[in-house]
């Protein structure tokens, strides 16, 4: 399997098999912490190859500096299925609403596949510049 995308951005979604993605990043500011993010999506399209196709345990876990969790993980599954090719692609997209980050510092958004680190992507949280 391959992980062609994985991102944070303010919206994703999957249309028959296209996925969308806007406003990626991976770069948050704020004046204090702790700080909530009020809308962010998580978006990833995997790629199976034939050998691989069947039911797929997901996890996206939130994770602090530390690698302590940030918000519960997500927890599915994917049924991939496809005649005809050498692989397949599914998309996963994630919305989160209010995720609360504790402390400033390089966040980590990380996908499993069945039970495997499959992906990360950085969040950083950052002090917002004042004027001076």
């Amino acid at each position: 399997m391959i992980v062609e995308t994985f991102v944070a951005c303010d919206f994703a979604q999957d249309t028959q098999g296209k996925l969308t993605v806007v406003g990626a990043f991976d770069t948050i500011t704020a004046d204090a912490v702790p700080a909530t993010h009020p809308f962010m999506c998580v978006a990833a399209r995997i790629r199976f190859m034939i050998h691989e196709l069947g039911r797929h345990e997901v996890t996206v876990e939130f994770l602090d500096p530390e690698g302590k969790p940030v918000a519960p993980p997500f927890k599915g599954s994917l049924d991939v299925s496809g005649l005809g090719t050498d692989s397949v692609a599914a998309d996963l997209v994630l919305n989160h609403v209010g995720v609360r980050f504790g402390s400033f510092g390089k966040h980590e958004i990380r996908l499993l596949v069945d039970g495997e680190p499959r992906a990360s992507a950085p969040v950083h949280v950052r002090r917002k510049n004042r004027p001076s």
